[in-house]
């Protein structure tokens, strides 16, 4: 049997046209050299985290126009606090120093000196100023990591009305250095001429490329092969299919050569293309035209194939690619969003950020993200090193720093300016600013409107307002998920043997479910697989449900798998649902190919569904959202949202809408304009617990001697700390709808605490109550606990022993009572 090198390799090259050679490189040895540093890395990486911590390394003092920076080197991130009064700037560091240090800033009008000494929390170095009359940028940059200070002259300020130093931070705010990209854009890896020939049929190679590390996103790219094939004998045909690190994105069919070769273009999504090293695998088979058995030959990839990989350079993100960010399109590298809103936000500006969290979330898998809303103040290095980051709000209200690094213009009478840059960190900024609230809406929906997105491919745009949040389609929630919803797109089972993909659904309430479900998938498969002894199924909770021979599928054509899902497993809670492929390449495993060439994939339309009864439910928090009357929410927010609370609103929001499988309409409404009584369809009323207490609306929390209390319904004994604790009640308005009360400590870190550690399904009862954003309660007080009756439904793990116990007590009282009557009427008898 003639033996092929394991895998060729395309290798980049310096211009836009560069002919690349391939060669066969050693790639085990590659492989077990990255390997091993990787593992050296990652070794080396828990050591320091464990056993040592950050050092300052230096300190660099130095000017800038009009006024002096200090450079604070370190060997990794670090946290730190900036603070001034008078004319010392105190910046507090935690990482160690082994000694004092000092210096000077020479020739500048705003600092003198500085020094630095350890601490036991770290270091701590101050700033010795001139005048008090100055302006205190600071942030961090990373590759090297290090913390800036920047001390400029405030413009128009005196010693009078100036006595403190203006301090900014402005992490995330530092444009990325520009980086010109090889040709215009694109670089392209040629292929020299090779040869594959098709033993028994088929056969499979793996091309290796590699994808630099910069600050450039890949927002595209392409594969234009050309190739001939040759049979043995007779008229034949090949199928190619092209795999991209392990996902199938094509396939073409050749016939056999008359004359020269067929180009074919493969489009690459830009989302499976990563820095560093990247593969492409082309699978082949062959068969006569009778489609009679598989026929041997040769496909040959002729001068002129290339892969072009297009690139969107920092200096190049457009408004259009930003849209495309948010409503997931286009992936960017991290999936984390901070949208920053002023301290006072308008009702228009939080619907603003709703939206545009909402769109975040719904187009990627639940699990794998965060969203925040934050203010200006609570956006530091952290976040700017993880976090892509949106500012919207009014111009006057956002500080000057963050209008000066989007080179925001005033724009001409009322209309909305949006800016976008990629930062140093390699995350986008977009700024979305206006005179009034409803510009603000206006250029955040313009932006997300699909049919407007061409009309963006320009860095700063000026919108007229005019665009304003349409009323959504109603939609009857159906209990239908697809794949998409569960995981965020196609499934894909790959390589020879037995591969498993396994997911969590969760069930509707037992009282909602009903009927059995059923998974429905739509898949397709690898021609280079054994169609007979190859299988796909489905398991429950760890049991076979159905399973289907791979075949009737190939790579082009799609096949169905369906299987029904008992209405007793709906009702016991969480349902695993499990993928099992069993892929037997075909000519069995006797030839080593690579693995990428089997494969099947389950599209992520695939559905499941658990039908919903038209019960109605009672009032608890575990049941949200299928409570819901289905019509618009109204969302009353207090004029200053305390930290955290509009974060924790939009995760539950967006977890409504993966519950439901569908868009929620929300209106953002000033809580001024509350009247409980005269409240129609659902509401949720958001504010802090103490100006909640003052507004009239029927929750279990009141003041009693001196103290905040529980005290309706069932008797608990519970007090409440308006500092620290957030109350979360679900009131029932009977047919007019459902009211969702969130009371927000005063204290922002207990509010904080609460949105990272508790997920919206992590709510019961009809009050939920956590202490200092750690320790947390429910209570059943208007509504009984479900599952607590003889006849609550589906009892629950534990509980079949008092369900038992509780049938005996009802038998032997019924026995009871049938004697005395037996009794009683015995004596009546003369």
């Amino acid at each position: 049997m003639k033996s092929f090198p394991a895998e060729k390799r395309m290798i980049p090259g310096t211009g836009p046209d560069v002919m690349l050679r391939l060669k066969v490189p050693s790639a085990l040895k590659r492989t077990i050299g990255t390997a091993g540093l990787l593992a050296v890395l990652i070794i080396s990486a828990l050591s320091l985290s464990a056993a040592s911590a950050t050092s300052a390394v230096s300190f660099r003092a130095g000017l800038q126009p009009e006024g002096a920076r200090l450079v604070i080197d370190l060997d990794r991130p670090v946290k730190y606090s900036l603070s001034a009064e008078g004319s010392k700037v105190i910046i507090d560091i935690r990482a160690e120093s082994a000694e004092e240090r000092s210096g000077n800033f020479p020739n500048n009008r705003v600092a003198s000196s500085f020094s630095a000494r350890p601490t036991a929390g770290g270091t701590s170095l101050e700033i010795n100023l001139r005048s008090p009359v100055v302006t205190v940028k600071h942030y961090t940059l990373p590759s090297p990591e290090r913390i800036v200070v920047d001390i400029s002259p405030s413009p128009g300020a005196t010693g009078q009305d100036g006595q403190n130093p203006r301090v900014f931070g402005i992490h995330g705010l530092v444009r990325a250095p520009l980086v010109t990209g090889p040709g215009k854009g694109y670089t392209d890896l040629r292929l020299s001429p090779e040869e594959m020939v098709l033993e028994e049929g088929f056969t499979a190679r793996t091309f290796p490329f590699e994808v630099p590390f910069t600050r450039r996103i890949v927002e595209g790219s392409s594969f234009i092969p050309v190739l001939v094939f040759d049979a043995d004998e007779g008229e034949a045909q090949a199928r190619v299919s092209f795999i991209l690190n392990g996902v199938p994105v094509g396939d073409t069919l050749l016939q056999v050569r008359k004359g020269s070769g067929t180009g074919t273009r493969i489009e690459l999504p830009p989302g499976l293309i990563r820095p560093g090293v990247n593969r492409m695998t082309l699978a082949v088979s062959a068969y006569p035209e009778s489609g009679r058995g598989p026929t041997g030959g040769t496909l040959r990839i002729l001068d002129g194939s290339f892969l072009r990989l297009r690139y969107l350079s920092a200096s190049d993100v457009r408004l259009k690619d930003i849209g495309a960010f948010i409503d997931g399109s286009l992936s960017p590298e991290g999936e984390d969003l901070a949208v920053v809103l002023p301290e006072r936000p308008e009702p228009e500006e939080i619907q603003a950020a709703l939206e545009m969290v909402m769109e975040w979330n719904g187009g990627r898998p639940s699990g794998q993200i965060r969203a925040r809303i934050l203010t200006p103040g609570l956006v530091d290095s952290e976040t700017a090193r993880y976090f892509h980051t949106v500012y919207l709000g009014r111009s006057p209200l956002l500080p000057l720093p963050v209008l000066q690094a989007f080179r925001s213009e005033t724009p001409p009478g009322d209309k909305g300016f949006l800016s976008a840059f990629v930062d140093s960190y390699g995350k986008f900024r977009l700024l979305v600013t206006s005179d009034t609230a409803g510009g603000v809406l206006s250029g955040t929906l313009s932006l997300m409107d699909l049919s407007l997105r061409d009309r963006f491919d320009t860095r700063r745009a000026f919108i007229t307002p005019g665009k304003t949040l349409s009323a959504r389609e109603t939609e009857e929630a159906d209990g239908t998920f697809t794949l998409k919803d569960l995981t965020g797109g196609d499934i894909v089972l790959s390589a020879a043997g037995t591969r498993e993909r396994r997911m969590i659904l969760t069930p509707p309430p037992v009282g909602k479910i009903g009927g059995p479900g059923e998974v429905s998938l739509t898949f397709r498969s690898s021609h280079l697989l054994d169609g007979e002894r190859s299988t796909l199924g489905i398991e429950l909770n760890g049991a076979p449900a159905d399973t289907v021979k791979l075949g009737r599928s190939s790579a082009s054509e799609k096949d169905r798998l369906t299987a029904k899902i008992p209405e007793k497993l709906l009702g016991q809670g969480p349902l695993e649902i499990g993928l099992r492929a069993v892929l037997e390449p075909a000519g069995g495993k006797e030839r080593e190919l690579p693995g990428d060439a089997f494969w099947v994939v389950v599209d992520g339309s695939s559905q499941v569904r658990t039908p919903l009864s038209t019960r109605r439910l009672p009032s608890l928090l575990e049941d949200l959202p299928y409570q819901l009357t289905g019509g618009e929410i109204s969302l009353f927010v207090g004029p200053e949202p305390m930290d955290g609370m509009l974060s924790a609103v939009a995760g539950i929001l967006a977890d409504w809408q993966r519950t439901l499988g569908k868009a929620l309409e929300v209106k953002v409404k000033p809580l001024s304009q509350l009247e409980w009584e005269n409240l129609k369809g659902d509401a949720i009323v958001a504010s802090d617990l103490e100006k909640i207490l003052s507004l009239g609306i029927p929750i279990a929390a009141v003041h009693r001697k001196g103290e905040t209390v529980i005290s309706r319904g069932r008797s608990v004994k519970a007090r409440l700390d308006l500092e620290r604790d957030v109350f979360i009640q679900l009131i029932s308005r009977k047919s007019r709808g459902l009211g969702l009360v969130l009371g927000w400590p005063g204290r922002s870190q207990s509010g904080t605490d609460f949105f990272e550690r508790f997920h919206p399904g992590e709510l019961k009862g009809d009050v939920f109550l956590v202490s200092d954003g750690k320790e947390a309660a429910h209570f059943y007080l208007e509504t009984p606990e479900p599952r607590a009756g003889l006849f609550g439904p589906s009892p629950e793990k534990g509980q079949t022993g008092r369900v038992i116990l509780g049938v005996s007590a009802l038998g032997m009282s019924l026995a009871l009572l049938w004697f005395l009557v037996y009794l009683g009427r015995r004596r009546e008898r003369p």
